[in-house]
């Protein structure tokens, strides 16, 4: 399925594809066929990402993507393109209407 490594390895629900991040940062999708043999075919490149694969190692590793059940959508966990501006989260905020 891959000559290069991957890292992350995601079944898909159905078990038809295996999803994979590339040492490149490209999350790759490799079609998977049950019959007498299992058979998996060449991986495909889906999209790049801005995943850390070196992050991928060792023992405090964290998965840094998901797949829905359908294959069809995917979550990162990766920083974003552009800074983002800080939030204000404000508790008990109910307390201070009747101020």
């Amino acid at each position: 399925m891959s000559t290069d490594g991957g890292a992350q390895p995601r079944w898909q629900r159905q078990g038809r594809e295996l999803y994979y991040l590339s040492p490149d940062q490209v999350l790759m999708a490799a079609p998977v066929r049950s019959g007498p043999a299992l058979t998996i075919d060449r991986a495909k490149p889906l999209f790049r990402t801005r995943l850390d694969f070196a992050a991928t190692q060792g023992p405090y590793f964290m998965a840094g993507y998901d797949v829905s059940a359908d294959g069809e959508r995917f979550l990162l966990n990766a920083p974003p393109a552009q800074p983002v501006e800080p939030i204000t989260v404000v508790l008990h905020w109910t307390s201070a209407l009747s101020k």
